[in-house]
């Protein structure tokens, strides 16, 4: 049996039935045997990319959508460096952060590695991976997918944010909502403070994106001295990015700042896991 005449691939669809409803065919499309949109051949067509997407359903597939970043633009994905790659969407449209795993369709090949970092720049997102084996990308890129959204799998459902901290964050720190720029991070302004404290899931550069919990248990989370398992935790001080035992164990009444409960015990600054509360104490 000869090729399907249909040849508009799922990257060509949109999703869009409901609005605009661009897909193929339409009242114009030549249908009969042999042409561009012959009946049978649609059926054809539909039932063969069905079925090669359920080979592949743990990889979310962007290219060709329409871009809301850049307008009126298909989502393309282009080579920039061998570490890195840049595609014209947001990272929060397409919940983009550190640690998530990647499929790169490249010159090479199949290749497989982990985001370390995310950077939007409108209308364009350059992300740097770690690709398994060393391997480096190679020009030029005909696809990227990604894995399954790690924020769908917490207890917690974490919140993407840009670091507008000033410094590199790391897991644990812990951080504030941004008062200067949208959907973003900054340090924390005193000792503890009464705002919202958010702590860091991610490795996450100063401007890249990534993951924030403000609740649920956490692990790890920054304490900047000896901390005793039960106690209410604060912020520790100005511009600092650790939580500090209160001294005030859980059950009374909590000091001015509380946003967490210690689970575990250090004897000195280290790391131990914690209960968010939700909110912080006035």
């Amino acid at each position: 049996m000869p090729p399907n005449p249909v040849t508009d691939k799922l990257t060509q669809w949109q999703n869009d039935a409901d609005t605009n409803d661009t897909n193929q065919p339409v009242n114009s499309t030549l249908m009969s045997d042999g042409q561009p949109g012959d009946l049978d051949g649609e059926l054809r067509r539909i039932k063969s990319e069905v079925r090669q997407e359920s080979l592949t359903k743990s990889w979310e597939r962007w290219l060709g959508l329409l871009s809301v970043s850049q307008p009126n633009s298909l989502i393309v994905f282009n080579y920039n460096g061998p570490n890195q790659f840049v595609t014209n969407e947001s990272p929060t449209r397409m919940r983009l952060f550190p640690g998530r795993r990647v499929r790169i369709l490249d010159a090479g090949g199949e290749k497989f590695g982990t985001i370390w970092s995310v950077v939007y720049v409108a209308p364009n997102t350059a992300i740097a991976c770690d690709l398994d084996g060393g391997l480096s990308l190679t020009a030029p890129i005909t696809e990227v997918q990604f894995g399954v959204d790690g924020a769908s799998t917490p207890a917690v459902l974490p919140f993407l944010l840009q670091n507008k901290a000033g410094l590199t964050l790391g897991p644990g720190m812990i951080v504030v909502p941004s008062t200067v720029y949208d959907s973003a991070v900054a340090l924390v302004p005193q000792a503890a403070t009464s705002a919202p404290i958010l702590v860091a899931v991610d490795y996450i550069l100063t401007d890249a994106w990534g993951r924030f919990v403000t609740a649920g248990p956490v692990y790890p989370l920054n304490v900047n001295s000896n901390t005793v398992r039960g106690r209410y935790l604060v912020s520790a001080g100005a511009s600092n990015v650790n939580a500090q035992d209160s001294g005030t164990d859980y059950g009374n009444t909590r000091p001015p700042g509380t946003f967490a409960v210690s689970m575990s015990t250090t004897v000195a600054a280290g790391q131990i896991s914690a209960l968010l509360l939700g909110g912080t104490e006035f």
